[in-house]
């Protein structure tokens, strides 16, 4: 694999899991937002190289609550489950940045040699 390649497929890394990311905080800022349906990123392999993600419904239950002498459906996020997938997805940043970087340094140092 080439080095432009390794950094595609660590930038594309990144930015899956940024899109995880987003879904985690959207889906906290909505933990007490009645009927809201939590949401996930799902990665997928692309031609090439690397991965892309998009967003969909994580299938969790939808709580029902009473309030007021009436049910009313609930936020179906979890949040052990989004501190979960939050330290996951912080973690897969972190490894893919760490390969954006190494990848950099090895062209700067190629670019040394050549002079």
């Amino acid at each position: 694999m080439s080095i432009l390649s390794t950094m595609a497929v660590a930038g594309s890394g990144a930015r899956a899991a940024s899109v995880a990311l987003g879904a985690v905080a959207h889906n906290v800022a909505n933990l007490n937002t009645d009927g809201f349906q939590a949401s996930r990123a799902v990665a997928r392999e692309v031609a090439g190289g690397g991965v892309e993600a998009r967003l969909a419904p994580t299938g969790a239950p939808t709580p029902m609550l009473l309030r007021d002498g009436e049910l009313v459906a609930g936020s179906n996020t979890d949040l052990v489950t989004e501190t979960v997938n939050s330290a996951v997805a912080t973690a897969c940043y972190r490894v893919n940045l760490r390969m954006l970087s190494e990848a950099s340094s090895q062209i700067g140092t190629l670019l040394d040699i050549m002079g």
